[in-house]
């Protein structure tokens, strides 16, 4: 058949362009058209280039076959390699982080994987966790629960941008405190915020609400990274009847991507009923092993996602810096 390459092509740039619309405009409801702005102008090009070559020699579409197929091949077979050697993209920022902390430590800079720390610990301790945002454990915009906090009593690997993994050890409830602190019915402080407040990429006592309990004042942080200030109010009024009073509410906002995450957590029903109604509450101090259930499930689901970073060429995209997020696309239009 004359144009059988020539079909082929388009076919598989037909799938390729709707599948990244789909992501684009479906899934994530055009809220990272930015991002994968490049993706699309790329399938766009292919799928151009696909319907040429109904205008070429069978033999030249072959050969552009024999082409394609080898590039495939190559990049995944990069991407194998990276993966199995746990390769870690070292831009010049990082490089010089790198050197600058072992100048001034003496230690070495852990470029360890989160998932790689987490096994590691998992060998000497059962109850460890990677730390997981709670909107990754939301369900539909329609869900009728969303947790709001993350794990309980688990040690939990949180992040590294100063050299080494910090590591935390989650209340009863999921957050960043010293379990004892929830006993207190009268607290000087509350602190709601994203990973400002909860204490990012540093262990305790160097977390902010450590130092205010250094200051013997007695309070504790209710921040997850990922909360904007609708999940913020959401927080405050499940989880503040813990207590009699509370003197003083420590709201943490950033201007870099809080507006976006209003925008995002406004679409979901339940979440505005915290706005609508000043009763409504999920009951979630009485729902741990539910949101713990959730977690440990989306645990699992991580594990499983290696393979999908595999197939997405995760790696060889960081090496062709094609991996970053305009944030600013995701701010609301107002």
């Amino acid at each position: 058949m004359k144009y059988k390459t020539s079909f082929l092509f388009i076919i598989f740039s037909i799938i390729l362009f709707s599948f990244i619309l789909y992501v684009s405009e479906i899934r994530w409801d055009s809220t990272r058209r930015t991002y994968y702005l490049q993706y699309i102008i790329f399938s766009f090009i292919v799928l151009i280039a696909s319907i040429l070559t109904l205008y070429f020699k069978e033999k030249i579409n072959q050969n552009i076959l024999l082409v394609v197929i080898s590039s495939v091949i190559t990049l995944y077979s990069v991407e194998l390699v990276l993966y199995f050697t746990n390769y870690q993209l070292t831009n010049d920022t990082l490089k010089k982080n790198i050197k600058y902390y072992q100048e001034q430590t003496g230690l070495i800079y852990d470029t360890r994987t989160k998932y790689m720390v987490f096994k590691e610990l998992k060998k000497k301790n059962t109850i460890v966790a990677p730390s997981i945002a709670p909107k990754n454990l939301f369900g539909n915009k329609d869900a009728d629960f969303l947790p709001l906090t993350s794990k309980s009593n688990s040690l939990t690997v949180y992040c590294n941008e100063n050299g080494y993994w910090s590591i935390y050890l989650s209340d009863t409830y999921g957050f960043n405190n010293p379990n004892q602190d929830w006993k207190e019915k009268n607290i000087d402080f509350l602190i709601l915020g994203d990973s400002f407040g909860k204490g990012a990429c540093v262990n305790r006592p160097n977390d902010i609400a450590s130092l205010l309990r250094a200051k013997n004042l007695m309070g504790l942080s209710l921040s997850h990274g990922g909360y904007g200030p609708l999940i913020q109010l959401a927080v405050l009024k499940e989880y503040s009847e813990k207590f009699d009073t509370i003197k003083n509410v420590i709201f943490f906002y950033y201007e870099g991507n809080d507006l976006a995450n209003l925008n995002y957590s406004s679409q979901y029903k339940l979440l505005n009923r915290y706005l609508d109604d000043k009763n409504f509450s999920q009951k979630l101090l009485y729902k741990q092993d539910l949101v713990d259930s959730l977690a440990s499930q989306e645990i699992e689901r991580n594990k499983k996602k290696k393979l999908f970073e595999i197939l997405k060429l995760t790696n060889v995209r960081g090496i062709l810096n094609f991996k970053k997020i305009d944030y600013d696309e995701f701010k609301p239009k107002f």
